[in-house]
């Protein structure tokens, strides 16, 4: 955009600009001053923008309305599918599919915080592999970042999804040797009911020999949720919650680091590899990120026992086959 200089001459009550990122922090600026009007005009001076994030000049209105906006009253109103009722959202999903994972989170879920790259994770660190590349007696482990919201449950807008919820994620990752392969990724969004059924037909599917891990979360809810599957769902596998300790970002450290080294090889066989390339890609600044969290679960399993731990019921009753291994 170029804004010529009226030597004055033109005032105005009103000013708008749409795809403001794309607008140069100077120009934007420079139209404050023509921004006026005479006493006598009872006119309110107004100045609205639009935009998406992103742009060339994306970083400036960042700072401008979301840094020091609310301590300088400016006003920056957030606007989604929902809003218009108009718009096919569905089919407008689907257009977004065909973008970039950056860009179509910005576009999608107006995510300004979203950046290029992540600072942990490359999908070129990852080379694809035949299936059958796996060394025997390796170790394997299954680790399951449950999601926190049921589908079911979700907040609606005129009928349509507020926010997408989490993913439950079951990372199926062998260790051999100082090399990692990631044989396979369950990634759905499920009633609790539901994902409760697909752990135990996964479980049933890889076998005694591989280990099963989930994490933990706080509190009393948390330690039902261990014993009630350590009790049922897979009484007699290797099964055993995992209390989670540090941030996102520090849990993925060790991961991170074997990944930037090639040592972290997929099985050409793998589920959902692009979802897990798209998180990787923004991760620690991506939207979601529950495939990378089963990620950094399933490869400290490895780390060492001092990352383990078993629930205390299953101690005393020998619940699973995991408690054996504890007794005294």
């Amino acid at each position: 955009m170029t804004v010529i200089d009226t030597k004055g001459r033109s005032d105005f009550q009103y000013v708008g600009m749409d795809e403001v990122t794309h607008i140069s922090p100077a120009n934007y600026r420079y139209l404050f001053s023509r921004l006026r009007k005479p006493k006598t005009l009872q006119v309110p001076l107004r100045f609205r923008a639009t935009a998406n994030p992103g742009g060339q000049f994306g970083e400036y209105y960042y700072q401008r309305f979301f840094v020091e906006g609310p301590e300088k009253g400016r006003i920056f109103i957030p606007a989604g599918l929902d809003d218009n009722p108009h718009l096919d959202a569905d089919a407008y999903r689907e257009s977004l599919d065909e973008l970039d994972p950056i860009e179509r989170e910005r576009l999608l879920n107006g995510n300004w915080e979203i950046k290029a790259s992540g600072d942990m994770f490359n999908r070129h660190w990852f080379n694809i592999v035949p299936f059958d590349n796996v060394p025997a007696g390796a170790r394997t482990v299954r680790y399951w970042d449950m999601a926190s919201t049921d589908p079911a449950k979700r907040k609606k807008t005129r009928g349509r999804d507020k926010r997408d919820p989490d993913w439950t994620v079951g990372f199926k990752l062998t260790h051999y040797q100082g090399m990692y392969w990631i044989e396979d990724i369950v990634r759905v969004q499920k009633s609790p009911l539901e994902v409760e059924k697909i752990i135990e037909r996964t479980a049933k599917e890889d076998g005694y020999s591989v280990a099963i891990r989930m994490e933990q979360e706080p509190g009393s809810s948390g330690a039902y949720t261990i014993d009630h599957f350590a009790r049922g769902v897979l009484n007699g596998y290797d099964f055993a919650g995992v209390t989670s300790t540090g941030s996102k970002v520090e849990r993925a450290r060790a991961a991170s680091a074997a990944s930037q080294a090639g040592k972290v090889l997929i099985s050409n066989r793998c589920r959902n590899i692009l979802p897990f390339f798209d998180e990787a890609d923004v991760f620690p600044y991506g939207l979601k990120d529950d495939t990378i969290d089963g990620f950094s679960g399933a490869f400290n399993y490895f780390r060492g026992p001092a990352l383990m731990r078993v629930p205390s019921s299953v101690k005393k009753t020998g619940g699973s086959y995991w408690s054996k291994f504890n007794r005294r």
